[in-house]
């Protein structure tokens, strides 16, 4: 029978996460097996019809809000249900951790899967960037506001719900990025925060990253620079000479970083909605 399935990814799904993975059509290095294993399949689900595997979601439940990280179908699959059953399954999922909302990124140009988020409620809120920048090129940034200097540290525990409010974040972000990634931040002199990062030194890159300012973005992007591990990745080169920070929301930071020698190699929506009921 073909009847649509979604269970729990196990670390033996690694090949069929790989494949969809690239579905995405992003230039990000496919996750090897162990990274896959640590930092996706724990909250991973793999929808199949019958026995062979259609879709793949990576999500995260935090607290009250559903993040939907990966939502990707097999292209043999489309425009059979495959979303709309994973997009029910998921809300299903999220409800019963106790999120009453939920948020995804999508690529502007992909209008089948916009119309099918918005079917379930969801609505744009705000265009991002993924923007890579030479590791070089932080020095091209202000290293200073007025009088004051800036420097960015890791950020204390109790500090991180401080950080998301002022930062319009889901609540719980930081604290499931901290598990496996460094999460940075920089105060004012009077405790204001005015920049975060979530920094992956594998990747290399950080998400989310946000700065009130090209000051403290530099400052974030040095503390990043000094946590940096030797990649080497022919396939992906620029993995071992830029730093990739997705901007969320902040039309004058990116051109900050533009200016200085970044690049945008992708610009995406951010969707938000109540998870309601059944879609219309």
């Amino acid at each position: 029978m073909n009847v649509l399935r979604l269970r729990p990814a196990t670390p033996e799904d690694h090949p069929t996460f790989a494949r969809l993975f690239e579905e995405l059509g992003i230039d990000d290095a496919v996750p090897d097996a162990e990274r896959f294993a640590r930092d996706f399949a724990p909250t991973t689900w793999i929808a199949t019809r019958g026995d062979e595997p259609v879709a793949y979601t990576f999500v995260q439940a935090l607290k009250g809000v559903g993040y939907i990280r990966h939502i990707v179908v097999d292209p043999s699959a489309r425009r059979g249900g495959v979303g709309r059953f994973v997009m029910s399954e998921v809300a299903r999922y999220f409800r019963d951790a106790g999120c009453t909302r939920w948020c995804l990124n999508v690529k502007p140009e992909n209008a089948a899967a916009r119309s099918l988020y918005e079917a379930f409620g969801m609505r744009e809120v705000y265009g991002a960037h993924v923007v890579r920048v030479p590791w070089a090129s932080a020095e091209r940034l202000p290293s200073s506001e007025g009088s004051d200097s800036i420097a960015a540290e890791p950020l204390a525990a109790e500090l991180e719900p401080v950080f998301e409010v002022a930062f319009d974040l889901p609540l719980g972000l930081l604290a499931a990025r901290s598990a496996s990634k460094t999460v940075l931040g920089v105060r004012s002199a009077a405790g204001e925060p005015l920049g975060v990062a979530s920094f992956d030194p594998g990747f290399p890159g950080a998400f989310p990253f946000r700065a009130r300012s090209a000051a403290v973005a530099r400052a974030l992007m040095e503390a990043c620079r000094a946590l940096r591990v030797p990649i080497v990745d022919p396939d992906k080169p620029w993995r071992e000479t830029d730093l990739q920070l997705f901007v969320e929301d902040d039309e004058a930071l990116v051109g900050s970083l533009l200016a200085v020698g970044g690049t945008v190699p992708l610009t995406t929506l951010h969707y938000r909605g109540d998870l309601g009921g059944a879609p219309v």
